[in-house]
């Protein structure tokens, strides 16, 4: 083979590695660029999932930004509930289509009389935090048990909000214990066990019975009054007020 004719065999092979690196680069790079440059329009994305819209969008050659969370009660929580543009706008290719995800609100259902434990289960169900515990008084609901919760029955509350519990600490009512016959020192211990106060203390005297104890209270043992409720006596003394 001549020597010219190598020459031009070399030349057509150079031009074809050439003719392929440049139909490389223009699928490559140039290709993107293109896509880019048409105009596609924005599909409508509420209401789908994160996985369907960013599938939706890069099928447009588009692409999905979350910006955050927004509170709706008609779009299921998790799913698309506002998208910037709008879905039908016309914008290029590579363009970013912003999105917000639904976040709804909970209706805290009402919890009086329930086990306080179990309200703990719930709220932990729920995504609520469970915030300050404050025992009270109750005619109506036994110890252990929810009385009441702040924010109140049926608030709409978010995901994560602290709920107070006030609970039952049984009924703020006692019973009055008998004190009658008893020394002083006596009456003020069952006094203090009974969550009562010593009232005023008189003075009679009874020489038939015994000094020193109590011969007359009021209330009268066996009432119910309101816890740290004070209880009058009267004394047995030798001398009379």
């Amino acid at each position: 083979m001549s020597k010219g004719m190598i020459k031009f065999l070399a030349h057509v092979f150079v031009s074809f590695i050439v003719s392929i690196l440049v139909c490389l680069s223009f699928y490559f790079y140039l290709t993107p660029i293109l896509d880019r440059m048409k105009n596609v329009e924005v599909p409508n994305l509420i209401g789908a999932s994160l996985e369907q819209s960013r599938l939706m969008l890069e099928s447009k050659k588009l692409l999905l930004t979350l910006e955050g969370e927004k509170e709706s009660n008609l779009v299921p929580e998790g799913k698309i509930v506002e998208q910037i543009p709008l879905g039908g706008a016309i914008v290029s290719g590579g363009f970013k289509v912003k999105v917000f995800v639904s976040k709804r609100k909970t209706k805290l259902p009402d919890f009086s009389g329930v086990l306080v434990e179990d309200v703990k289960v719930k709220l932990k169900e729920l995504g609520l935090e469970l915030g300050k515990e404050e025992n009270v008084y109750s005619e109506t609901i036994s110890s252990g048990k929810v009385v009441s919760t702040l924010p109140a029955y049926n608030s709409e509350v978010k995901k994560g909000e602290e709920i107070n519990l006030l609970i039952s600490s049984g009924s703020g009512k006692v019973r009055v214990p008998n004190l009658l016959g008893k020394k002083l020192t006596s009456v003020q211990v069952l006094l203090k066990r009974a969550g009562l106060k010593m009232g005023e203390i008189k003075h009679a005297c009874d020489e038939e019975r015994v000094f020193d104890i109590v011969l007359r209270q009021n209330p009268r043992s066996g009432r119910e009054v309101n816890r740290r409720s004070s209880v009058n006596i009267t004394i047995n003394s030798e001398e009379a007020e």
